[in-house]
């Protein structure tokens, strides 16, 4: 069977799948790892950053001014005027800290990645996108669902239902990868 149409639709090659078959990442696979790990880094860092901005604002412009009239006013309208603006204080200033600490701990570290074989025969079952009415297909392998995503028709059409396939894939943060796959054998029995 030609894997070319896998090869493209997964984006692996020859290479990568050697490396698969070794038990490891090729040097591209893992290149292309580090590259998506520190575009999220840095992603929760400016959302971190900005929520901490946001935290600030609210100290500076809504908490220290009611501070500074504390005298004047009757206390239960200090209280008022503070409740709202240190409740959102609290609430940014939280997901701010929560942010930016997951995005220093889930730093991709490959120790914590887990490099799995799976084989078996192949199954395709149908789900509807939650965001429209397109169906897609969940590839599973055996009994085991793969959680890699939804495929289409044209790669449905690529792989033989029943043919027993081996899939590379990577999981951490029990989020799993495609790395790479390969058709094995025919689920109908040779004719000669």
């Amino acid at each position: 069977m030609d894997d070319q149409p896998l090869r493209d639709y997964f984006k692996f090659d020859e290479t990568d799948l050697n490396a698969n078959r070794s038990g490891r990442f090729s040097d591209k696979q893992q290149k292309k790892i580090i590259q998506e790990d520190k575009k999220i880094t840095k992603l929760l860092i400016v959302i971190g950053i900005g929520l901490a901005a946001v935290t600030l604002m609210i100290v500076y412009f809504a908490i220290f001014p009611v501070l500074a009239s504390w005298q004047t006013r009757p206390t239960g309208g200090n209280i008022g005027a503070l409740f709202l603006p240190g409740l959102w204080g609290l609430i940014a200033g939280g997901l701010a800290y929560l942010v930016l600490h997951g995005a220093i701990k889930s730093r991709m570290n490959f120790s914590k990645v887990k490099f799995k074989k799976v084989e078996g025969p192949l199954h395709f079952v149908a789900v509807k996108s939650d965001d429209s009415e397109d169906i897609g297909y969940d590839l599973r392998l055996g009994k085991e669902r793969l959680g890699l995503g939804l495929v289409n028709d044209d790669m449905r059409s690529a792989m033989q239902e029943g043919d027993i396939y081996a899939v590379y894939y990577y999981k951490f943060n029990d989020d799993k990868h495609l790395l790479s796959l390969e058709w094995l054998e025919s689920a109908a029995p040779s004719k000669i």
